[in-house]
């Protein structure tokens, strides 16, 4: 099950960082089937109930007519709710971490990541726009129009700052931007296999044809899900920290829709010209600040060769190789990620 669900994950952060919508040059979205919402599985929402009770996620209403009640807050950041998940207390002087997830990913799959830190420790997941329990937002997704909704979204809930900003894979650039934007907000970065490009790629334009394919398979995604959620009424142990964060991909995977699809592509559309802004207007105060860049050590994306240059940009700079770690460091070296987390709250303090 976690090949399936890493080759979906994968396959989300290939079109980030190789594909982009031929239609978004014009400002179009891609097309999308108008076939019936497929949450709507009164077996699947008692499965996912059970899911969030196995998981120590807020207990949900089962009376609720939502497919899947969020176990965060949903927040108005302007005609349109942004879904923010929040534990912890905040330490007065300690910052706030905010995590932002890679492309097609939601906040979930920080989730033993977040239960990892200390209860002092305020810490706060969330999901753009589009995607998970997010709303759609009006605007375009380009790199300046998602961390202003996100920066929106802390105002509007009342996160204390500073923050200290983790982004994984397309993450990376997002929580880069946010601190050239909002320079005093941010005490540190910490990115997580970090998504970049080679100087002079271009866009390759995205296949809409590999749209509608991708798009029929999410029903049998979805069957997959069921199958494998209900394995999990077998399976009482969910106290290994591994197995937790399986089974928390397990639940964010079974969220996915025509909706979560079309906002990943759209986003990625932008990706090239993103790190082309980055690179042409670097930010001119993370040099003083702590920087911790975590590598994959292996994986298809190869990306652990952006990296140096990335921590060269800080004189706090800092690279660490997640050793046995593919891509999702987060899924498969919590532990690597919790301790970078906490050696720069330490260092912060």
């Amino acid at each position: 099950m976690k090949k399936v669900v890493y080759s979906l994950l994968l396959f989300g952060a290939a079109i980030v960082l190789g594909s982009c919508m031929k239609s978004a040059r014009t400002g179009e979205s891609p097309r999308l089937d108008k076939s019936p919402p497929m949450d709507a599985d009164p077996e699947m929402t008692a499965l996912r109930l059970d899911l969030y009770t196995r998981l120590g996620l807020p207990k949900a209403d089962p009376k609720s007519k939502e497919m899947h009640p969020p176990p965060g807050k949903m927040i108005d950041i302007g005609g349109y709710s942004l879904h923010l998940y929040c534990t912890g207390q905040a330490k007065p002087g300690r910052p706030t971490v905010v995590f932002e997830a890679g492309g097609f990913s939601i906040g979930l799959v920080w989730l033993v990541v977040q239960g990892g830190l200390d209860p002092t420790v305020r810490v706060c997941t969330y999901d753009r726009a589009g995607l998970g329990w997010s709303e759609r937002s009006p605007l375009p997704r380009d790199m300046d129009h998602i961390v202003g909704e996100l920066h929106t979204l802390l105002d509007k809930a009342r996160v204390s700052r500073p923050l200290l900003l983790v982004g994984h894979s397309y993450g990376g650039p997002m929580v880069r931007t946010f601190e050239r934007m909002y320079p005093s907000e941010v005490s540190g970065l910490v990115l997580v296999d970090p998504a970049d490009k080679e100087p002079g790629e271009t866009d390759q334009g995205f296949d809409q044809k590999m749209y509608d394919e991708y798009a029929k398979e999410i029903p049998g995604i979805k069957a997959t899900m069921r199958e494998e959620i209900v394995k999990v009424e077998q399976n009482q142990d969910l106290t290994d920290q591994k197995r937790r964060d399986e089974y928390a991909n397990l639940l964010a995977s079974s969220l996915w829709t025509l909706q979560s699809l079309k906002a990943m592509v759209t986003e990625g559309s932008f990706f090239h010209r993103t790190m082309d802004e980055i690179r042409a207007n670097p930010s001119q105060t993370i040099k003083d600040k702590p920087l911790t860049v975590i590598s994959a050590e292996k994986g298809e994306l190869n990306l652990r060769r952006f990296h140096p240059a990335i921590v060269a940009t800080s004189t706090k700079g800092k690279h660490i190789v997640a050793a046995g770690s593919d891509h999702m460091v987060q899924q498969d070296r919590p532990d690597v990620v919790i301790e970078a987390v906490k050696e720069m709250l330490v260092e912060l303090e």
